[in-house]
């Protein structure tokens, strides 16, 4: 099929468009470094991890991090507190990992830790640093199942390191961090991905009830709380 020069111009002014906005995005990404609520610019979790397991072979001073979100946070650039306080720069014999990964709790740190351990000297020097958001993190547990749970969070499970295996797609979020912000922003406009049930945010809602302190307390239900706000915040949490 051939195309008119109209057509031409019109695919060609697209082009340029889409060029043109991920340049200039690219660049504000780069030289402003605005704080980003992702891995950007660094490498992945699995890599990490493997640098931090080869160096852990030596006698070497050993300082890992663990964490999620705030450990996480623009790693590998000096926008993260612990790449800027715990690092190795200018010390002889040290090495430093940031092992944290966004949106994991107590047993991916504890899987992280055993993982790079489990072939380390005993009397090797390592300093982990453990970075937790009290309530989030540390989930509270009824009595008779606290033991079975420990027992299962202090063994080495593969699966945990597998789910966050370097893809094709990540990997470009992390060296292009406007294709990241352009898809994200063209999600949200288009309601792309949205919960479309009303009863699955109840859902979350309760879940995540169950981390408050005052869990047990006579607090009203999610449902009656729900009520009180305006729809529009319920349909713009649906996009988040």
């Amino acid at each position: 099929m051939k195309l008119g020069p109209k057509t031409k111009l019109v695919i060609i002014n697209l082009l340029l468009t889409l060029v043109g906005s991920l340049g200039i995005s690219e660049l504000f990404f780069r030289v402003l470094r605005p704080k980003f609520p992702m891995e950007v610019f660094g490498t992945s979790y699995v890599a990490r991890l493997n640098q931090a397991k080869k160096d852990s072979i030596n006698s070497d001073v050993l300082n890992l991090v663990v964490g999620d979100s705030f450990a996480h946070h623009q790693i590998g650039t000096d926008g993260n507190f612990f790449d800027s306080v715990f690092n190795c720069k200018r010390k002889d014999n040290c090495k430093y990992h940031n092992l944290a990964q966004s949106g994991e709790g107590l047993p991916f740190y504890w899987n992280s830790i055993h993982s790079v351990l489990s072939s380390r000297k005993k009397n090797a020097q390592t300093r982990i640093i453990v970075s937790v958001y009290f309530g989030n993190d540390t989930p509270l547990l009824k009595p008779s199942s606290s033991l079975k749970y420990c027992n299962s969070i202090h063994t080495l499970n593969h699966k945990m390191i597998k789910a966050h295996k370097d893809t094709l797609i990540k990997s470009l979020k992390r060296r292009f961090p406007s294709i990241l912000f352009i898809a994200r922003s063209f999600k949200s406009f288009a309601n792309i991905g949205a919960r479309q049930s009303i009863n699955e945010i109840y859902t979350n809602a309760k879940e995540l009830r169950y981390y408050r302190s005052d869990s047990n307390s006579n607090l009203p239900s999610i449902e009656t709380l729900a009520l009180k706000l305006d729809p529009e915040i319920i349909k713009d949490a649906g996009r988040d």
